[in-house]
């Protein structure tokens, strides 16, 4: 239930509302009050948003983040000296 107030009251921010109210109410409820607001469907648009959920692939093997960081410094390198690198940066083994 915190966690969903804190949602609210940083989805609140965004109406910049002077002194709003977001606090629970009971077990289930949570009450949000603002003040001086005109434009109550917009309040209710960013209030009701649906979250995004970012999802992103890791590699946790070791020498992973060393690896990653060697491929970038030739993508680097290939764009500034397509010919250079291209001689030049290898990936474990293999070409970058």
């Amino acid at each position: 239930m915190q966690q969903n107030i804190t949602i609210l009251r940083n989805r609140v921010n965004e109406l910049g509302v002077a002194e709003p109210i977001v606090q629970q109410q009971g077990a289930d409820r949570v009450v949000v009050q603002l003040p001086g607001v005109q434009d109550t469907a917009r309040a209710k648009d960013i209030l009701g948003r649906t979250a995004t959920l970012e999802i992103r692939m890791v590699n946790d093997d070791p020498g992973a983040l060393e690896a990653g960081a060697s491929a970038a410094r030739c993508r680097s390198a290939a764009i500034s000296s397509p010919s250079a690198a291209a001689s030049r940066c290898w990936c474990g083994g293999r070409s970058c």
